[in-house]
C-alpha cells in the first residue's frame, strides 16, 4: 500500500510509515475489508457489474449449443415441408383487378389515338412529298394524285412501325394511351400487374390480328363476357377502368 501522506510504497501490515511516521492502521483495516468484500461478490452480482461496465459476459457454452439444436431442428422443419406449401409462400400476390372497360369506351379511346397516329403519319407524306418536289427532273411535273399513289405504298411500314412504338410505349411507360387517359382506361396484366416489355410489344403487334378480318378482334369486345378483344387474349392482357 502507499503512505496518504508521503506517497511511500509500504508494506501492507506496518501500522506506521517509516518515511514520514504516518498512522497507517485505519487505511489498512479499510484495504483488507475491501478485499474480503471482493472476494465474496457472487456470479451474479460480477456479470451484472460487467454487464454496467460495457465488458462482454461470459456466455454459458451449454446456452449456445440449445441454440444451435433448435436453429438445425427448425431448417429440417422447412426442408421437411411439401413443395406445394413452397410453392404457396414464393407465390406472388396477384394485385386487385377492377372492373373491365366496355365496347364503347375503349372504341372511342382507340379513335383518338388513331387520329394522333394518322397526323403523326400524315407530317411523314408531307415531308416526302416537300421532298420530291425538291427533286430535278421531270419528277417535279408528276400530278398530285400520283404522287401520292407513290408516297402512301411506299410510307405505309413506316405508318405500322408507328402504330407499333406508340402502343408498345405508352402501354409500357404508362399503362395506357392518350385516349386511354382520357376515358379512364388502363391496360394490364389478368392478375392486375403491368404490362412487361415484350406483353406490350406482342399486343400492339396483335392489333393487325384483331384488325385484319373486317376488325372482327376489335369488335369481340361487345361479345365477350369478359370485354377482351383478340389482342388481349393474344397478349394476356385485360383493359381496365380506372
Amino acid at each position: 500500500m502507499k503512505c496518504k501522506r508521503c506517497r511511500a510504497q509500504v508494506p501492507d501490515e506496518v501500522d506506521i510509515c517509516p518515511y514520514c511516521n504516518e498512522d497507517l492502521s485505519s487505511l489498512r483495516e479499510l484495504l483488507k475489508s475491501f478485499y474480503e468484500e471482493e472476494v465474496f461478490v457472487s456470479e451474479e452480482e460480477k456479470s451484472a457489474k460487467s454487464s454496467e461496465q460495457g465488458e462482454v459476459p461470459v456466455i454459458n457454452p451449454l446456452i449456445n449449443k440449445e441454440e444451435e439444436i433448435l436453429e438445425k431442428e427448425k431448417l429440417i422443419e422447412k426442408l421437411a415441408q411439401p413443395e406445394e406449401e413452397k410453392e404457396e409462400v414464393k407465390r406472388p400476390v396477384s394485385l386487385k383487378v377492377s372492373k373491365p372497360a366496355g365496347f364503347w369506351l375503349r372504341l372511342m379511346a382507340f379513335a383518338i389515338d388513331d387520329a394522333i397516329i394518322f397526323f403523326a403519319f400524315i407530317i411523314f407524306v408531307v415531308i416526302g412529298m416537300i421532298a420530291v418536289e425538291m427533286m430535278p427532273g421531270e419528277i417535279r411535273e408528276i400530278p398530285l394524285l400520283r404522287l401520292l399513289g407513290i408516297i402512301l405504298p411506299a410510307l405505309c411500314p413506316l405508318g405500322c412501325l408507328l402504330a407499333i412504338s406508340y402502343f408498345t410505349f405508352f402501354h409500357l411507360v404508362w399503362g395506357q394511351t392518350i385516349g386511354k387517359m382520357i376515358f379512364g382506361l388502363r391496360v394490364a396484366q389478368t392478375d392486375g400487374r403491368p404490362l412487361s416489355t415484350g406483353r406490350a410489344l406482342l399486343r400492339a403487334v396483335a392489333y393487325f390480328v384483331s384488325a385484319f378480318p373486317l376488325g372482327l378482334g376489335f369488335l369481340w369486345v361487345g361479345f365477350s363476357s369478359k370485354k377482351r378483344s383478340w389482342h388481349d387474349w393474344i397478349a394476356g392482357t385485360v383493359v381496365q377502368k380506372e
